[in-house]
């Protein structure tokens, strides 16, 4: 990102940066202005003023959003950093009256817990609140919050089990405390930050310490798709110096070593979710090998069962599947193909034999294995017409 300096701005000294056209996401400098009201506007969620007269006399600020073309982000080139006091008293967030709102957060806890499965030891996220999301995961997991707001205090008493610090998240800090988190959480903050790269990076770093770098990271913004299509330019306030969209999103993200796992519009399409881990390679080879494994299993448990099985499919995938997993042509002779060409000929490298599907109806196989994963479904129904009783039926 590029920053320039201001030698005074709001009491602040020349450390005050200002953000220029170039996007915070991809660093591209072409970012061109797509909004900009022309008037300076108050402060949309941390500006409540004590009283009437506060409320007029309030601090006002410039807005002016540019569009980066090359990853589709949207910022506000003018944002002043250090103007918005995240740790005043004037700060209520996280606390939520909307009884569909908390379903979704339950929902999204269901979802984590699926792609982490029972194997969650250490829980951290970043702009907590007063603890309401973490204390919804199970209490056998540390779960600790950083939240520079008064409502970091209130956990104390609400959720004596949830550690919520009255602080800045610090990456240094977790490190030297020797804090390895199997899951980082990041909901409604990342659109505040003047440099979300930097945080995405310190992320990525400390997931990738814990568990052969198959941590997850759970990040949750405004969706700036919705606002694009709907012409929502009241969503566009000083408080927010991001604006993502699915595809800046989905940048950051890889441009940090990120691998995807779930990148959606929720909730009517006005938040962004994304689960992502850190390891992109160690993860795909730990699935491949994995379900190669699997497989692998299934056949030595029904070498010498006695039980007859066919496969089903000898295109390029059948093929690499049966020499993949070392598919034994003694114990598992044939492949069945509709394609009238190939019945007759012989699987390359383990040697099957090709036969038509009307083959199975004498053979009377116990085990069908369908290795085309496009026409798997009428597969299954053929099997079904020739056979007049139900084989145990595996699709790859």
């Amino acid at each position: 990102m590029r920053w320039e300096r201001s030698p005074l701005v709001n009491g602040f000294s020349g450390g005050i940066l200002h953000m220029t056209a170039c996007c915070p996401i991809c660093a591209n400098e072409g970012a061109e202005t797509v909004f900009k009201p022309g008037f300076r506007l108050p402060l949309a969620r941390y500006g409540l003023g004590l009283d009437l007269s506060s409320a007029k006399d309030c601090t006002r600020y410039e807005i002016d959003i540019h569009r980066c073309a090359r990853c589709d982000h949207y910022f506000n080139a003018a944002f002043v950093g250090q103007t918005v006091d995240y740790t005043s008293d004037n700060i209520a967030e996280s606390r939520t009256f909307s009884p569909r709102y908390k379903d979704f957060l339950t929902g999204q806890v269901d979802e984590i817990l699926k792609s982490m499965g029972d194997d969650l030891d250490c829980v951290l996220e970043v702009g907590s609140g007063q603890g309401d999301f973490l204390a919804m995961f199970p209490d056998g997991a540390r779960r600790i919050g950083f939240e520079p707001g008064p409502e970091g205090d209130v956990s104390i008493g609400l959720y004596p089990d949830v550690e919520v610090r009255r602080t800045y998240f610090v990456a240094d800090d977790v490190v030297k405390e020797d804090l390895a988190p199997d899951l980082i959480i990041m909901r409604q903050v990342l659109e505040h930050v003047p440099d979300p790269m930097v945080f995405l990076k310190a992320y990525h770093a400390l997931l990738s310490r814990t568990k052969g770098g198959n941590g997850l990271l759970y990040v949750e913004v405004p969706s700036t798709n919705a606002t694009i299509e709907k012409g929502r330019f009241s969503d566009f306030y000083y408080d927010h110096v991001g604006f993502f969209t699915l595809n800046s999103m989905s940048e950051a993200l890889r441009s940090v070593g990120f691998f995807i796992e779930r990148l959606e519009l929720a909730f009517d399409g006005e938040i962004i979710s994304c689960f992502a881990r850190p390891a992109e390679t160690v993860l795909r080879q730990s699935r491949f090998s994995n379900r190669q494994a699997y497989w692998q299993d299934l056949f030595s448990g029904l070498e010498g069962s006695g039980k007859k099985v066919v496969f089903w499919g000898s295109a390029g995938t059948g093929t690499m599947f049966l020499n993949m997993v070392g598919i034994d042509r003694d114990e598992f002779p044939f492949v069945v193909d509709s394609d009238p060409r190939k019945v007759g000929k012989f699987i390359p490298g383990t040697g099957q034999e090709v036969v038509p599907p009307e083959f199975i109806a004498d053979y009377r196989p116990d085990v069908v294995v369908i290795l085309s994963q496009l026409h798997s479904k009428e597969i299954a129904g053929t099997v079904s017409e020739i056979l007049d009783y139900e084989p145990t039926v595996y699709t790859l």
